[in-house]
Parts: structure tokens; C-alpha cells; sequence
């Protein structure tokens, strides 16, 4: 327990109430540094005091963040919630937005000086850690933007994996396919739809989840920036399509599995069909592991439907070559969706 002092009253805090209060904190700055992950357009304000961490918008009122828009130069109030979201956190950044915009009239107004008329128009942002459909539609309706972080991962904050990130953002402005305001769509048109193609083709199309749930993404931190999807992820099984944004920067194809036997059984397979020596990698604590197969970024997106189609063949021979003993009750190894 710890006994902090706000207004002379005091605010004792279990150390659960301490915990969600510290993940808060790091969250906030984390996305105060990085805010291209929320939208590509955003970037941080380094006019403003803190770079607009904790700004304050009133009398005793402060916005966790203010972003600018690149594009349309307008204020982003972003507001970090890791409690229960309730109608009440809608009511603030309301509340928020608009005494950001009766700053226009105030002649000594710092947002005035750095946006101009575009105070007028500041954008919404609500982070919190689950949001049901109801609540993001209402949202939506009042103009602002839901984004959720159900698992904030620990590895993403460690600070020599966020110099990567960046690193690996840096890297990309010279590939084939450069970090860009247009590259969730160039994703879209030069992989995933060829690959949805090649599953459609040999009556796989249940292997594909369209992203419209966390649960569709191999790494759900990265959503829509990167290379990032999750294949046959009902079966025993499963395939990730991701690019390594901590490691080597490789474009990935993984096997994933709770079944430890099973996917031993798999990786044997695979490396004896196709002289290959790739390692598998098993977590106790979770009950799961993987083994990877990577391509540089260059060679994987000149030749997606190449690479994909010929590791696809071979994620299906090799299925088909596990013994008839070993017990593989919803891997789909012809083609058909598990029952």
C-alpha cells in the first residue's frame, strides 16, 4: 500500500489500483514517443511543454496526451484508460475537446500559437484496454477513435526494442515496400489478396480471417503497419505471416501449436521433406511453441504468391505425412475446415 497526497486529501492505493496506475504512465509515454502506431499521420508536439504529456486544458483538468495530425494540423487529445471504459471517459474527452477549442479566443492560448484555426477541429483518441461494439459505435458517432491494448506486451517497452522499432521504421525507406501513408493498402493489393487468392484456389479460403478482431493477428501490437496475419488459426496447426520488426527484420512464416508432440512431430517432418534445420521453440509457461522459416523482406515481396504457395504446399504434405497413430483431431490436412 501507498498513501499519496492530491489536494491535501488522502488517496490510499491498493497495490493492484499502484500496478494499473504504473502500466498507465507507461503507456502513455510509450505512445507519446511513438505515436505513428496509433495512425501514421500522428506525431508528437514538440512545441509544447513535455511534448504535450499531462497538457493541461482547464482549471484542475489535464489531457493525458495532445498529438498533432500531420496531415490536417489539427490537435489530437488522446486519453489513456486501463480501468473499466465506461460512459464517463466519452463524457471527459468531450469535455476536453471542447475547451481545447475555446482556446481560439484566448489571445495568450499556446495551442492557439502552434495550430491556428485548426484548434477548431481537434480530433478524438480514446486507448483503452477492451472495448465492447455498442460502446465503439457510440463512439464512432461522437467522433472519436477507439483503439484497444488488451495485452500492453512487456517486450515492446523494454527500451532497446523500441531503439529497434524505430530502427526498423528507418530501414524500411528504402524497400520495396517503404513505410508510407499508403502501405496498409499496398499490403492489402500486393499480399493478401494474392494469398487469399492461392487459399481460394485449392479450397482453403476458411484459413483466412479478415481483421476485424484482434484475434485475426499473429501479433496484435502490430497491427496494419506490418506484414501481419495469422493462417488456419482453428487448426492444431497454425501459420503467422508477420515481419520481424525486433530481430533480424526477416519477413516470417511460423508453425505455431499448443500440441508440443504434435509439433515435434511436424518440425521432424518438415526438416527431413525439405533438408531443412529449423529449431523449434517451446514455452512451458504458456503451453505453446513455434518454429520460423524466413525470407529478407525484398525476396518475399517480389515473389509473394512463389513463396507462399510453395510453403502452403508444403505446410499441407507435411500434414498429410504425420502417422496415422498420432492423434491430430481438428488439423485440416486436406483442404477441408476442421468440424
Amino acid at each position: 500500500m501507498r498513501t499519496l497526497y492530491c489536494f491535501a486529501k488522502p488517496l490510499i492505493m491498493s497495490s493492484e489500483q499502484e500496478h494499473q496506475l504504473n502500466l498507465e504512465y507507461q503507456l502513455q509515454h510509450f505512445i507519446a514517443d511513438n505515436p505513428w502506431l496509433l495512425n501514421l499521420n500522428y506525431e508528437r508536439v514538440v512545441e509544447l511543454k513535455d511534448t504535450g504529456i499531462e497538457y493541461q486544458v482547464g482549471d484542475q483538468k489535464r489531457a493525458d496526451l495532445i498529438l498533432r495530425d500531420r496531415v490536417s494540423y489539427s490537435p489530437v487529445v488522446v486519453e489513456f484508460k486501463f480501468k473499466p471504459f465506461d460512459r464517463e471517459n466519452v463524457g471527459q474527452i468531450l469535455e476536453y475537446k471542447a475547451r481545447i477549442a475555446t482556446s481560439f479566443n484566448k489571445e495568450n492560448s499556446e495551442l492557439y500559437r502552434i495550430f491556428k484555426e485548426n484548434i477548431l477541429a481537434p480530433k478524438l483518441a480514446l486507448v483503452v484496454k477492451e472495448c465492447d461494439s455498442f460502446t465503439r459505435v457510440a463512439c464512432n458517432m461522437a467522433g472519436i477513435d477507439i483503439y484497444e491494448y488488451r495485452n500492453f506486451s512487456e517486450e515492446i517497452k523494454v527500451p532497446s526494442k523500441i531503439v529497434t522499432l524505430k530502427n526498423f521504421a528507418e530501414s524500411l525507406r528504402n524497400e520495396r515496400m517503404p513505410l508510407s501513408l499508403g502501405r496498409r493498402d499496398e499490403l492489402e493489393t500486393k499480399v493478401y489478396r494474392p494469398i487469399k487468392r492461392i487459399l481460394e484456389e485449392q479450397n482453403l479460403s476458411y484459413a483466412w480471417r479478415e481483421p476485424q478482431e484482434s484475434r485475426a493477428y499473429f501479433f496484435p501490437q502490430m497491427a496494419n503497419l506490418f506484414l501481419n496475419r495469422w493462417l488456419f488459426a482453428d487448426d492444431k496447426i497454425s501459420m503467422g505471416l508477420y515481419e520481424d520488426v525486433f530481430n533480424t527484420h526477416d519477413v516470417i512464416i511460423a508453425y505455431y501449436s499448443n500440441d508440443k508432440d504434435l509439433l515435434e512431430q511436424f518440425e521432424q517432418l518438415y526438416n527431413k521433406c525439405y533438408n531443412c534445420s529449423l529449431k523449434m521453440e517451446w514455452d512451458d509457461r504458456y503451453k505453446e511453441g513455434f518454429f520460423e522459416r524466413k525470407f529478407t523482406r525484398n525476396e518475399f515481396f517480389d515473389g509473394v504468391e512463389v513463396s507462399f504457395k510453395e510453403e502452403l504446399n508444403r505446410y499441407l504434405h507435411t500434414m498429410k505425412s504425420i502417422p496415422t497413430d498420432m492423434p491430430v483431431e481438428n488439423a485440416s490436412v486436406s483442404g477441408v475446415p476442421p468440424s
